[in-house]
């Protein structure tokens, strides 16, 4: 081991030699100390204790492999980049006195493109074994990291980002799965109940309508029976009149007969008034039953539709959108019988500014550009809309923008006017959507104009 190497304490070497019970021993705690920096080995030999002077290699090698110290002039190839970390743009932005001005001053050349060559160049107030040093000093305190592992780092944290979002989905679409068996069976439930009642209400009233029937049938009988003896009472009546003036007890017995007989006339009246409420009884009973009958019928449909639709080839993928996150699965069945899947290649335009339009469309995969007066304003991905502007607006039937696609994409269209046909639900959760697209789409515009003009 050369003389002149020079080592330096990493912060694992300083934590360890703050703690009270560490893993060194006392002659490495005591060689540690001396370690700063600016000791060469030789310094070392001079002012380390005797003990420890004799085997000072082996502790070095020793603290070396327990990463606790550093050689402060490791090479560095010549064509190896560094980038700044976030501590490293915070030292920029906030400089403290731990850092100095040659620190400084190569930290911000430091952006990924250049190289310890390039970096050698630039700097003339330093000498070559400064700016080993200076980019020494920054690796130590991590300000730095070399451009390889912060791609690694950078992927390694998509990845994760990646997992923790496919883990996320996946266990919403369990809980979505098990809320919509949950409500499959309510509504089978329901179904069951409601057709036992219809039954039996087909069958009260089958009962009903016949003794009705039987009731009116000899009701009319009895009338037409009752108003052919009053005929003829009247015309007795008449008859004895014009021959015996005086026969007076046979009218009057005639008469109490005829009185009898429209008291039972009236009787009869009152008793067909009473059916006849029963037959309106009987009428809105048919009614109430026939909306029974209508909506289990829909019901039924309900459920035939949230079983159709998880077999649509989109079903996964639009149901992990956030675009769709409240809709239920019929709503999603009945959308996804009206929409077409498009696949677009990449660099081509699917509206244009200025044409006529009201269809609308929602990103299932790739990104898109979207373009004023030539000029790219935004970019759209999975789960963004665009296109409704021209469906919200009252007379505006013409693009204000153009969208053109930057990749290999797939678009579920829309034509507005089969909205027209829709639940009043599924219309109010598709307006939300839209205008809970728009408004995180103006967001991102004013984060983008901020900061342009910053």
């Amino acid at each position: 081991m050369s003389e002149t190497r020079v080592f330096v304490r990493t912060q694992l070497g300083q934590l360890e030699l703050d703690k009270l019970d560490g893993n060194l021993s006392e002659d490495e705690k005591r060689l540690i100390c001396l370690i700063d920096g600016q000791n060469s080995i030789a310094d070392l030999r001079r002012k380390a204790p005797h003990e420890v002077r004799d085997y000072l290699g082996e502790l070095l090698s020793h603290l070396l492999l327990k990463g606790f110290i550093i050689d402060i002039r490791q090479e560095i190839k010549e064509k190896k980049t560094f980038i700044r970390t976030h501590l490293g743009d915070l030292a920029l932005e906030q400089p403290d006195r731990n850092t100095s001005e040659g620190e400084l001053y190569v930290l911000s050349l430091l952006d990924g493109r250049i190289n310890v060559a390039e970096l050698r160049t630039k700097i003339t107030s330093f000498t070559s074994y400064d700016v080993l040093d200076l980019v020494n000093k920054l690796l130590l305190k991590e300000l730095i990291i070399e451009q390889p592992l912060a791609e690694s780092i950078d992927k390694k944290e998509k990845m994760l980002k990646h997992a923790n979002a496919s883990q996320t989905l996946h266990l919403e679409m369990l809980l979505l799965a098990e809320v919509e068996v949950e409500r499959r069976l309510e509504v089978e439930q329901e179904l069951v109940a409601l057709r036992e009642k219809y039954a039996q209400s087909q069958s009260d009233l089958s009962k009903i309508t016949s003794d009705y029937e039987g009731m009116r049938s000899k009701i009319t009988l009895y009338r037409r029976e009752v108003e052919a003896k009053i005929t003829e009472q009247q015309a007795e009546i008449v008859a004895i009149s014009g021959q015996n003036q005086g026969d007076r007890t046979q009218r009057m017995k005639l008469e109490t007969d005829l009185i009898q007989l429209r008291l039972k006339m009236e009787m009869m009246q009152d008793m067909m008034g009473k059916q006849s409420a029963v037959l309106d009884e009987t009428i809105q009973q048919r009614l109430l039953l026939a909306q029974l009958a209508a909506q289990a019928e829909r019901k039924q449909n309900k459920v035939n539709a949230e079983s159709r639709v998880r077999t649509h080839p989109q079903y996964a993928r639009v149901r992990g959108l956030d675009f769709f996150k409240k809709f239920r699965n019929s709503d999603l069945d009945e959308l996804l019988s009206w929409s077409e899947l498009i696949h677009v290649k990449e660099n081509e335009t699917i509206i244009s500014e200025g044409e006529f339009g009201l269809t609308f469309y929602i990103v299932l995969s790739g990104k898109l550009l979207v373009l004023k007066d030539k000029h790219t304003i935004m970019m759209l991905s999975t789960g963004d809309s665009f296109g409704e502007c021209s469906h919200f607006s009252e007379g505006e039937l013409l693009r204000d923008i153009s969208v053109r696609s930057q990749s290999e994409c797939e678009l579920l269209l829309f034509e507005p006017v089969y909205l027209e046909k829709a639940e009043l639900m599924l219309r109010m959760n598709l307006a939300e959507s839209l205008v809970r697209t728009q408004v995180k789409r103006q967001r991102r515009m004013m984060k983008v104009m901020v900061k342009m003009l910053s």
